[in-house]
């Protein structure tokens, strides 16, 4: 074997081993942009889902009182409300 042959036989080698390690890259790449778009979808819909949660209101009323005839209303001062016993407690 010739010196010229051995050192084509190195280069060719080289080459293939430049071009396994790129393939290699590549992947490892793809790979982490999989991982990277996973994570920031996950995050995404854990923060929607967060956002999306809400308090649960009821109301309650006496279905008998005519509303309509009332036209205003008034805030108490609470210290003028100090004496008013509430016989049913607000929840």
């Amino acid at each position: 074997m010739s010196i010229v042959n051995l050192i084509l036989i190195i280069l060719l080698f080289l080459y293939y081993l430049n071009a396994t390690i790129a393939l290699i890259i590549k992947m490892t790449l793809m790979i982490q942009r999989k991982i990277t778009i996973r994570f920031l979808s996950l995050f995404i819909g854990v923060l929607c889902l967060g956002c999306g949660t809400s308090l649960k209101v009821s109301t309650d009323f006496d279905k008998s009182i005519d509303f309509k005839k009332y036209k205003t209303f008034s805030v108490y001062d609470l210290k003028q409300t100090e004496d008013i016993v509430i016989s049913e407690p607000v929840l």
